[in-house]
């Protein structure tokens, strides 16, 4: 499905680029980098990556977002792009990371509230989990009596790539530089909805990105 989706955009791209010469009037990149918190929806998941912390690992996580997008008016934009969020936990040559990787389409709205709006997206998208730890992660047998890790929970129970899925993500964003042209610093917030098979996952971010306009 994802392949579909991005193959609609790249053939809807080319389209307009060949019938409209001036296209820098009305179309626009944008990227963004900044950091979120997730919520997974897995309870022995969340039990898990609170063992992890408990051992001293460390947690760093950002989320980045690359997009383009057709200005339709004033008030409303279409966008389309891609977008990963990167969740890590670090002990020396040890790590358990989470890739969480999208596709996305959607509206912005600005209702003349100057650089402030809002935006909706349909987004396809899946988890993929990669593991390098010790024996006793492998093994809860091998664990401390005291260890946080779930008795019922190993490795093998965590899947490699949670299925494909179809979710949704609201976002608010301000453009300080919303009347002008060329490049335009923004903030925003935004929360993603995603199904991750029988569970599903809430990630909350915050973010500063550059629109090139």
């Amino acid at each position: 499905m994802h392949r579909k989706l991005i193959s609609v955009w790249f053939i809807l791209f080319i389209v307009l680029i060949s019938v409209h010469a001036d296209y820098s009037r009305w179309l626009t990149g944008q990227v963004s980098l900044g950091t979120s918190a997730v919520i997974y929806g897995d309870k022995d998941f969340r039990t898990f990556n609170r063992a992890l912390l408990a051992d001293d690992f460390k947690r760093f996580m950002f989320t980045v977002d690359a997009s383009g997008g057709i200005v339709l008016d004033e008030h409303v934009r279409f966008s389309f792009g891609s977008l990963l969020n990167y969740d890590s936990f670090l002990q020396s040559r040890f790590n358990a990371v989470y890739l969480d990787y999208n596709f996305y389409t959607g509206i912005r709205i600005y209702p003349e509230l100057k650089g402030f709006n809002f935006g909706i997206d349909y987004v396809v998208g899946r988890r993929s989990n990669v593991f390098k730890l010790p024996l006793s992660y492998t093994d809860p047998s091998l664990a401390d009596e005291d260890s946080d890790l779930p008795a019922a929970l190993n490795l093998s129970d965590i899947e490699a790539h949670t299925p494909w899925g179809n979710g949704f993500r609201f976002s608010a964003e301000y453009d300080f530089m919303y009347d002008s042209t060329g490049l335009a610093p923004m903030v925003g917030v935004s929360w993603r909805w995603m199904p991750r098979g029988t569970f599903y996952d809430n990630i909350f971010s915050v973010f500063f990105k550059m629109l090139f306009r």
